[in-house]
């Protein structure tokens, strides 16, 4: 949707009070088949990239992997939106467990990057 609209030099409210972890899906999709691999069904993992940032912030991120112009997003309190369900302010994952067996994913950059040479 960011992406969609960054291209189409539309403007784009994005929250900036909450941390998460954005994460390349395919990598995601390859970090759960690898935990499978390994015999980890039925345990818990948290899969994500290892940088905590807003939407806001990523959404900048997104801007500059594309050449997009990051002046066409907005940072809003989360209460901005108040048809999405209340989240808690820093919604980011402890990923121990899942290094201590090997697996890493990309950060925001690298993902990014990726998605940029998947891109049809």
């Amino acid at each position: 949707m960011v992406l969609e609209k960054l291209y189409a030099n539309q403007r784009v409210q994005m929250v900036d009070d909450v941390v998460w972890q954005p994460t390349y899906a395919p990598e995601c999709a390859q970090a759960i088949w690898k935990l499978v691999e390994q015999g980890h069904e039925g345990e818990t993992f948290h899969v994500a990239g290892p940088d905590r940032m807003s939407m806001y912030a990523f959404a900048v991120e997104v801007a500059k992997a594309f050449n997009r112009d990051a002046g066409l997003i907005e940072p809003v309190p989360s209460t901005h939106f108040p048809g999405i369900a209340p989240r808690p302010r820093d919604t980011s994952y402890d990923l121990s467990k899942i290094k201590r067996l090997g697996i890493e994913l990309s950060g925001v950059k690298e993902g990014l990057r990726k998605m940029g040479k998947d891109r049809p």
